[in-house]
């Protein structure tokens, strides 16, 4: 319901500074920083900033407020001063350290899909994480469409570590079904590469490969980051 008014708040035109998602595994990791205690029945929260003149703020948030309630919110809450806001932000910054009260590790991803779409890729995460039994965190920038997903586990424990590695191919399946891509912030590296083809051709990863050769002839500006073998050559990074 919560990314549902995502969508109702930007069509309206409504132009908040900001849009952030928490899901409620990321929820639990912040509870105690947020200043007020969430009842256990809410899953998820929307943290939406205005900005502008004052008349215009307030009408502005008064409509992004009915969306909210018109898409189910249980409780909406507009901080009463900058000194709630910042605690606000607060929460928001800390999600990354208090994600580790779950699990002692995490494989970290952004991925972006249509804003229509979050609202399927939110449930479809939370399956896998069911499927796979691990906690994964799914919050950000919900404004644009651009969304973290933490998955957290034990790297000691064999079977969690397995389940984490997984849980990324299959989330990065579920993105490009959604005409999505594997990243919205982080770019392609060493954890990505390996699943560049899941989004770009043979051709567009030839391309690419050309015009590095042509400015970097040399390879020493970052060199095997991106461009990984084909799978199946046997000279693919290991699993």
């Amino acid at each position: 319901m919560a990314t549902q008014a995502v969508g109702r708040i930007l069509k309206a035109r409504l132009a908040p500074t900001a849009l952030e998602f928490l899901d409620r595994t990321t929820m639990t990791c912040v509870r105690d920083l947020l200043p007020f205690t969430p009842d256990e029945a809410i899953q998820a929260l929307l943290l939406i900033e205005v900005d502008g003149h004052p008349h215009d703020v307030q009408e502005r948030s008064r409509q992004i407020e009915t969306f909210c309630r018109e898409t189910g919110a249980i409780l909406t809450l507009v901080a009463k001063d900058a000194a709630e806001t910042e605690k606000l932000w607060r929460a928001r910054k800390a999600i990354s350290p208090a994600s580790f009260r779950l699990k002692p590790h995490k494989l970290s991803e952004d991925v972006v899909v249509p804003i229509s779409r979050i609202p399927t890729l939110v449930a479809r995460i939370e399956a896998i994480a069911r499927e796979l039994e691990l906690p994964i965190l799914c919050f950000g920038h919900a404004g644009d469409g651009n969304m973290h997903v933490n998955i957290m586990h034990d790297a000691q424990v064999k079977r969690e570590l397995s389940a984490a590695r997984d849980a990324v191919r299959q989330i990065f399946q579920v993105v490009r079904e959604l005409e999505g891509t594997l990243s919205g912030e982080h770019g392609i590296g060493i954890t990505k590469s390996p699943y560049l083809r899941m989004e770009l051709s043979e051709a567009a990863i030839a391309l690419s490969q050309r015009l590095k050769q042509a400015f970097d002839p040399h390879n020493i500006m970052n060199p095997g980051k991106i461009f990984q073998p084909p799978p199946g050559t046997g000279l693919e990074p290991p699993a």
